[in-house]
Order: structure tokens, then sequence, then C-alpha cells
């Protein structure tokens, strides 16, 4: 059954193709090393029957008839198992000396069979016959060693081209069954994914291979998703639980006016009170659903470039008579005047930065000092609002920045709970986030923007 699912899977079909171009490959190459050397042997053969063939015409230049015959005879002797064949022919065509039967030999170059010469052999003869003064002059020499070399090659060539099939087949199946198994791991991690197991993970095998890079970038939209399921469950907790006391007080004032109309008592400041209590239900709603819709990556549409020294000196300076009439001073300066650009949404920048010094001066008590600046450092942007107020213990900041957490000493302000959430998804959503540190004394609250590519253009004037 394993076997038969390798077959059909897709790494052994790639597998598979690849081996055969591999194998289409190395018969084309082998196809064109034999014809070279079979080209070459046949050159070299055919070279050493002209020289053999030269030789004896030289006894004939040097010596006459019978020089030229003598020469013959004793090749003929030397040639005692026929690997080379002679005939010499009279100019009135008598048959001087020959170790083959007469036939008709035409002139120049020619591959004769050996039964043909009357030689009891299953080879051929490469003759070169040509005259000799008025002599006819027939020199051959057999092919059997050229067609032992010829087989011997084709034979390794042959078995070369069995055992790269088999080594390409076999790591075929070995590199296809590995694939195999990744994929497998893969399938059987979404499998419990799709059960509701949303911790399960891909494994990270570190070899730095093109799978390792995918699954881990799978894993971090797993871990995203995972969050973002989380945060979902969590918003239904949250409001299951932290929404039930305000509806109760909605309910619980309107039943009271009712009972009030129906006594004929007045019912209008009971009306404005569950108006009240409405907006404040209508805000978290909304706080919520921004929050939600930020989380989702819905408002990187509307990014631009945006001018953060800009916007917080716009917002400082918005605050800085709300802080006054509290009995605080805001302060903002800065020596630079230089924007400081980056890619992101100036409305959320803007409610992000202001609910950042809302909170510091509706926590922080009447003469307070609550300072604002801007820091560009090594990948990023940091905009800071820092106070000398009571601050947040360290064991709570983490949790102040989840939906609904309150502080025990801040629930008797006006507040839904929602404000850090909400900076915290801001400066995620641009590529950064929400650090709380002690200011010594105070908070000290740092939204972090990210550099990334071309993400943030520090500008500096001459």
């Amino acid at each position: 059954m394993r076997l038969a699912r390798l077959i059909y899977s897709t790494p052994f079909r790639i597998a598979v193709i690849i081996t055969l171009m591999a194998i289409g490959a190395f018969l084309a190459s082998a196809a064109l090393a034999y014809t070279i050397l079979r080209t070459d042997l046949d050159a070299a053969h055919t070279r050493g029957v002209s020289e053999l063939h030269y030789a004896i015409a030289q006894s004939y230049v040097e010596g006459g008839e019978d020089s030229l015959a003598d020469s013959v005879q004793a090749n003929i002797l030397a040639a005692a198992r026929k690997e080379n064949v002679f005939r010499l022919l009279a100019p009135d065509g008598r048959v001087l000396a020959t170790n083959v039967n007469g036939f008709d030999i035409p002139p120049g170059f020619s591959d004769v069979p050996a039964r043909r010469l009357g030689i009891d052999r299953d080879v051929s003869y490469r003759i070169l016959n040509s005259r000799v003064g008025d002599f006819e002059l027939a020199v051959g020499s057999s092919n059997a060693d050229i067609e032992i070399v010829r087989e011997t090659i084709f034979k390794s060539f042959g078995w070369a081209a069995a055992g790269m099939i088999l080594l390409s087949l076999a790591g075929g199946a070995y590199l296809a069954a590995k694939t195999q198994r990744r994929l497998d791991q893969m399938q059987r991690t979404f499998d419990e994914i799709s059960l509701g197991h949303l911790g399960a993970r891909l494994p990270i095998r570190n070899q730095k291979d093109d799978v390792d890079v995918l699954w881990r970038n799978v894993n971090a939209a797993l871990d995203r998703l995972s969050h973002l399921v989380e945060g979902m469950r969590q918003v239904s907790n949250d409001i299951a639980h932290d929404l039930k006391t305000p509806l109760n007080r909605l309910r619980i004032t309107i039943e009271t006016a009712l009972l009030h109309n129906e006594k004929g008592q007045p019912v209008t400041e009971l009306l404005e009170r569950a108006a009240s209590e409405s907006d404040h239900i209508n805000e978290t709603f909304a706080a919520l659903l921004a929050i939600a819709q930020i989380e989702a990556g819905a408002r990187k549409a509307r990014f631009g470039v945006i001018d953060l020294r800009a916007i917080l000196s716009d917002i400082a300076e918005v605050y800085t008579n709300v802080a006054e009439d509290a009995g605080d001073v805001l302060d903002y300066a800065t020596s630079d005047d230089a924007p400081v650009e980056v890619q992101g949404d100036r409305e959320l920048v803007t409610q992000a930065l202001a609910n950042l010094i809302e909170n510091a001066i509706r926590h922080c008590p009447p003469g307070s000092h609550i300072n604002c600046s801007i820091d560009t450092r090594e990948g990023g942007v940091a905009v800071i609002v820092a106070d000398d107020g009571p601050g947040i213990p360290a064991d709570e900041r983490e949790k102040v920045r989840e939906r609904f957490y309150r502080l025990e000493k801040s629930r008797t302000t006006p507040g839904s709970g929602l404000g850090l959430s909400l900076v915290n998804a801001i400066a995620e959503l641009h590529g950064g986030g929400l650090v709380l540190e002690d200011n010594r004394p105070g908070l000290r609250a740092t939204l972090l923007f990210s550099r990334g590519a071309d993400a943030v253009v520090a500008h500096t004037e001459e």
C-alpha cells in the first residue's frame, strides 16, 4: 500500500521524470562518444592499411619487380593467421603472390567479408587495391580488433546506462520517499489544526533548504492565525463578562424609569443616565471592532507616508491645555524639526498617541509632569510618552495591554480597558509594538514603529 502510494506521489513522479531526463542526456552523450570513437578507430585502421600498402610499394621503387614480389611473399609468411591479406597481380593478370582466393577487388578502399576471400571467419577486411607500376597490389587488414573494441565500448556504455538507471531510480525513490515523509508531516499537522489543535507546528530540521524556509513561513502564519483565533475567543469571553455589567445597569435604569413614569415621577435624569450608559456600550463595541479590523490588517490599504514628528507636535499642542486643566504639565521639546516619515495610517497613529497622552493625564495626580519625545534608532522609530505619576506595577504591565483589563485603582474612573489594547494593535499593524517600562517614578510608554524596507525615512537639513 505504501509502495503504491509512493509510486503515485508527486515527488516520485518528479524523480522519475528527472531520472529519464538524465538517462536521455547520458544516452545521447554516449551515442555521440561512441560515434566519435568509431570514426577515429576506422580512420586509424585505414591509415594502417594505407601505410602497409605504401611500405610494400616502396620495395618496387627500390628493387623492381622481384623485390616487390619478395616483399609481398614475406608479409604473407608473417601473416600466418591471416590478420592481413595480400594479393599481387602481374600486368597480364597472373597472380604472383596471394594468401586469399581470387576474386574481383574494386580499386581504392573497400570492406570485404572474410568468406568472400575464402577465409572461414565472421569478420571483414579493410582492403586497399591500387596499382604499383604495372602491377596491381591489394593489401588488407582484418577488422576483428576494431570490432572487439567497438563491442567493448558498446557493452561498457550499456552497463553504465543500466547502472545509472538503477542508481537514478533508487536515488529518486529515496528522495521521493524522504520528501513524501515531510509532506506527510505537513498533512498530519494540518489535520491536527483542522481538529482545533492550533498549537500544532511543522517540524524544522535546520537543513536550511527551501522546505525549511517554507515551513518557517507556514509556522509564522500559523502563529498569526492562532493569535487571531485566540484573540477572537478572548474577545468573546471579555464581551460576555465585561459587558454584562453595563448592560444590566442599562436594563435596571430603564426599568426604574418605567416605574417612575407609571407613578408620574420625573424620568429625565434616568433617561439621560440610560443614554450615557448606551453611549458607553457603543464606544466599547466600536473600540472592539476597531481592534479586530486593525489586527486583521484591513487598515493597511490606507497606508501612506506620514510624518511622526508633525503628528506628535500637533497632538501635544492640543493636549497642553487639557493637561493644564487637570493640573499637570505636558512638555514636548525637540532640538530637531526635521520630519521623520514612516509608512502608516495617519488617523490610527494619531489615535494611538492621543490614547497614551490621555491615559497619562487621567491617571496622574495634579502637579505631574508628562513628557513627549521622538527618537530615531537602529531598526525603527520610537515615540515616547513618559510621566512621573504612580505608574503601573511590573507584574501588570503585560496584562494592561489585554482587552478590558483595568488596574484595581482605575476601576472607579471612566473607561472600558481597551485603550492600551487599541494602541498595541495599532503599533503591531505598523510593524512595531507597545513597550511599557518604569520611568522611576511613573510610566514610560514607548510606541515603536518598524523601519523596514523604505518604511522609515529620516530627513536632515544642512
